[in-house]
């Protein structure tokens, strides 16, 4: 169950192989082990816009916005073994995307686009 109403369209996704929902909520994202129903939280700042998923096993990247003046603040979180934060990185833009294939992860930012590899010793 939510803990409160949302005002917006929210962020609802499956995993790749149906066993994990993704889901976006007031003040993170929302994992559901659709296997044994557990459920857990993790808090982000911002609106989670995006998700991308990588092809490593419970690893994915998910892009927040947050408005900030006339831009917006956007930050990208790296997440492990479907429920670990390992990292994030943010940047101000007025657009952004993230795009993963494989182990790359492209991020897009009003008129530029970087590559970053991601390697798993």
């Amino acid at each position: 169950y939510m803990e409160k109403d949302q005002t917006r369209q929210a962020l609802v996704k499956f995993s790749r192989d149906g066993d994990w929902l993704y889901y976006a909520f007031a003040g993170g994202l929302g994992i559901v082990n659709c296997v044994d129903g557990r459920c857990t939280e993790l808090k982000m700042n911002g609106w989670v816009s995006s998700l991308m998923e990588t092809d490593i096993p419970g690893t994915f990247f998910v892009l927040t916005r947050e408005k900030s003046r006339d831009k917006f603040v956007n930050r990208v979180y790296f997440v492990e073994n479907y429920m670990g934060l390992s990292g994030s990185f943010d940047f101000t833009s007025r657009s952004a995307f993230i795009y993963a294939k494989g182990s790359d992860l492209f991020v897009g930012r009003d008129s530029r686009i970087s590559k970053i590899k991601l390697r798993m010793n």
